[in-house]
């Protein structure tokens, strides 16, 4: 949840968009709640100026009660993009009210999972640093996946469980010499933080096995649901940085300064390489026109979409 919009209640965004709603320039308006300032930016370059109006409510949660209290009104036009996190996972997809999600687990892995990523990292490498780009970026995306599908099924196994591990500091038990992740130590850590006991190993080998019945399980159908969007994206900064010098020690990692140096940047920077090219070809995409057909005549989408 963003800071900025913590104590901000779901009655509250619903009051928001009453008072939106009541304005005359807006009542034949689509509004769009989305979850946080990201999703704004992103969806933003794709819907209707003149036509639809974007409200953050903060998280995902806020965003499905506000539209709870709102659908017992008689608003229409009025419909909610969140994250699908683990929902088609655990066939918990909420179909009753004006909510639409994303492909794949967040918007991150929206992105990621089209051609726009590899575009952009591609983007990074200098033709004169290095003479087979094509294996550099493929490493790095294969490091990235790796890495991140390991953290993402243990995150999945620990949802379902309720176990609450902690998790998000997944990135200190990378061993950087052979870009992998001790998954095992990982286990412990989160147990002990989590639980506030230790974890035996019988217990620890006993969940690794877990860990591989479900990715297979998962894997064809669900992969890019099981990835979470912010540990690819840590990942991909400290593989870009690890391999780019490990690969062409004469880099200049300067280079990478507003590129790829921090998370943040280089999240900005995947929302600007994907443009309406790859988002005509999700499922949400489709999801929007089939609910601007049911709800004529508000629209979202930007006309050249």
């Amino acid at each position: 949840m963003n800071s900025m919009y913590k104590g901000i209640t779901a009655s509250r965004v619903a009051a928001a968009i009453d008072l939106l709603r009541s304005q005359p320039k807006n009542r034949q308006k689509t509004i769009v709640l989305v979850e946080g300032g990201d999703d704004f930016k992103l969806f933003e370059s794709f819907v209707h100026e003149q036509r639809c109006i974007m409200q953050i409510a903060g998280d995902k949660e806020r965003v499905i009660k506000a539209l709870e209290i709102l659908d017992q009104g008689s608003h229409q036009g009025i419909v909610g993009i969140v994250d699908a996190e683990y929902d088609l996972i655990q066939g918990q997809r909420n179909v009753e009210h004006n909510i639409l999600f994303t492909d794949g687990h967040d918007i991150e892995t929206m992105i990621i999972s089209s051609p726009s990523y590899i575009k952009y990292i591609s983007s990074l490498i200098p033709n004169e640093n290095f003479a087979d780009a094509d294996r550099v970026v493929n490493k790095i995306h294969l490091i990235v996946m790796n890495i991140g599908w390991s953290v993402g099924t243990l995150r999945l196994l620990s949802h379902q469980r309720k176990w609450f591990l902690s998790l998000n500091n997944f990135m200190n038990f990378i061993d950087t010499q052979n870009q992998k992740i001790d998954i095992d130590a990982l286990i412990a850590n989160g147990w002990e933080v989590a639980k506030h006991k230790k974890i035996s190993e019988p217990e620890i080998k006993k969940i690794r096995d877990e860990l591989e019945i479900l990715g297979k399980q998962v894997k064809s159908e669900f992969e890019w649901y099981v990835y979470k969007g912010h540990d690819l994206t840590s990942l991909i900064v400290w593989a870009i940085k690890t391999i780019f010098i490990r690969e062409s020690p004469n880099y200049d990692l300067k280079k990478l300064i507003g590129q790829c140096d921090s998370q943040k940047n280089l999240e900005a920077n995947l929302r600007r390489f994907y443009d309406s090219r790859y988002f005509r070809r999700t499922s949400l995409f489709k999801e929007i026109k089939v609910w601007e057909g049911n709800n004529t005549p508000y629209r979202i989408l930007d006309d050249d979409l």
